[in-house]
């Protein structure tokens, strides 16, 4: 019977003490056992909506190992974003098409993001990191410092740069007490990043770093847009790994047709996470290398990652379970 899996319902799993160390687990484990065929399939659908300048994105992934899913968000183009009921997955057995959960993604859209790269800052971090720097406040830089927070256990200090003061502010006196950090608005980008150990990006080019002088030797700095960083800045790019769910474009792709490495060529690729990982490759060859984590596209982790919580939901009763086809229906299938 299929379930559904409200924000409230999955609250025990994304409130837990344990839940980003057992999140980057499950990360890990999808890069490192997750290959070729097993990734499956991918496409994207961007409709119009009503509004000018909106669109409702639908994003189809089939794998032969950790399922079907349809992941459903609008994407913010006009003058409303919504608040409430508008992220949502839907999973799907393999072995007969019926429909296993209808789940709320209000927290793990963005987790799907920010959880990665905590675990990737793990990795590719310093070791005696301590000030991280974060350029943006919206819902991705509170779900990166979180993240992060967890993964880096060194940090102390978190410099944060948004355009709009009051954004900064807020964010900063809310994640201070969330996080027990000491978070600190900063009045520009320079001022954000320079004595940062790492730097994430997770605003799309509102906030550029227009000066390869402001980094300092051996920072990792981390995008998920692939924008705002100098060309002239030398660095070693990390990517997840060299592949992923293979991309069907649909004719409705809300941007160019995208490689599992980001759009990047290959050649200019140091190394990846998943290597990284296995420890047949390193984030640096020397301790002032700067290190660049750019991850956009999709990997191994998308498909693993839903049904981690869907398998969390049966194994903890959590959820509704519910019906759409009338129960008489059922009885007649089986006849």
């Amino acid at each position: 019977m299929p379930l559904l899996l409200t924000q409230d319902d999955l609250r025990p799993l994304v409130e837990g003490s344990q839940f980003f160390d057992d999140l980057f687990h499950v990360i890990r484990d999808a890069l490192l056992q997750r290959h070729g065929s097993e990734l499956g399939h991918l496409s994207w659908l961007a409709f119009p909506l009503g509004q000018e300048g909106r669109r409702f994105n639908i994003n189809a992934l089939a794998t032969p190992t950790d399922g079907t899913s349809i992941r459903v968000f609008p994407v913010s183009g006009g003058d409303i974003h919504p608040a409430s009921d508008g992220y949502f997955a839907i999973l799907i057995d393999n072995k007969d098409g019926r429909l296993q959960a209808l789940m709320s993604t209000d927290d793990l859209s963005p987790l799907r993001t920010s959880a990665p790269v905590g675990l990737a800052c793990a990795y590719l971090a310093r070791p005696d990191a301590t000030t991280l720097a974060l350029l943006g406040s919206g819902v991705q830089a509170r779900y990166h410092l979180r993240a992060i927070a967890r993964a880096i256990p060194t940090l102390e200090v978190v410099h944060v740069f948004s355009p709009t003061v009051e954004h900064r502010q807020q964010y900063a006196s809310e994640m201070s007490k969330e996080t027990g950090l000491r978070v600190v608005p900063m009045a520009s980008v320079q001022d954000a990043i320079e004595n940062a150990d790492i730097v994430s990006i997770t605003t799309t080019g509102r906030a550029p770093i227009k000066d390869a002088a402001w980094i300092r030797s051996g920072t990792l700095i981390v995008s998920i847009t692939g924008q705002g960083i100098p060309n002239d800045l030398p660095t070693r790019l990390v990517v997840p790994a060299l592949e992923g769910p293979a991309v069907r474009a649909s004719g409705w792709d809300p941007r160019p047709v995208m490689a599992t490495t980001g759009g990047r060529d290959r050649s200019t690729i140091a190394a990846t996470l998943q290597d990284i990982i296995l420890g047949t490759a390193q984030a640096r060859l020397h301790s002032d290398d700067i290190v660049v984590y750019e991850q956009r596209g999709s990997y191994a982790w998308d498909a693993l990652l839903l049904r981690w919580v869907y398998d969390w939901a049966c194994e903890h009763g959590a959820g509704t379970p519910f019906h759409l086809t009338a129960n008489d229906a059922y009885g007649k299938e089986s006849q």
